[in-house]
């Protein structure tokens, strides 16, 4: 790496970690460097905020897994209970379908599991 581009990375390096430029290098005080950050901070808030609010939220087809395969075979079921056969009890992905449903905590805290009686899936 060349002396101007470590010079550059190092200066990149130390405006991201924040004041610790300022103490080293004069250019800026310590208080200019906190302004910066804060107003930064504040248009990518209000950046974020403004995208997300244009958006509209869409109802997103599905490929047609769960009402194909009568078994879930298709289907997302990592952490649920499975069969010795390798495919997912039905009470178990039911339970999911019905917390991701609701978005209710206590629904997904109820979510049946293989790990059931050691830990939630929360």
């Amino acid at each position: 790496m060349n002396k101007n581009r470590k010079k550059i990375f190092s200066l990149i390096v130390c405006c991201s970690s924040g004041v610790l430029f300022a103490s080293h290098h004069g250019f800026w005080n310590t208080q200019d460097l906190i302004y910066r950050k804060l107003q930064v901070e504040n248009v990518r808030i209000s950046a974020a905020t403004a995208q997300a609010a244009a958006e509209k939220v869409t109802h997103q087809r599905t490929n047609g897994d769960l009402q194909r395969y009568k078994d879930k075979r298709g289907s997302f079921s990592k952490a649920l209970s499975h069969k010795s056969d390798g495919m997912v009890y039905h009470k178990s992905f039911d339970s999911l379908i019905h917390a991701l449903k609701s978005g209710k905590y206590n629904d997904f805290s109820k979510i049946t599991n293989k790990l059931e009686d050691i830990q939630k899936l929360i």
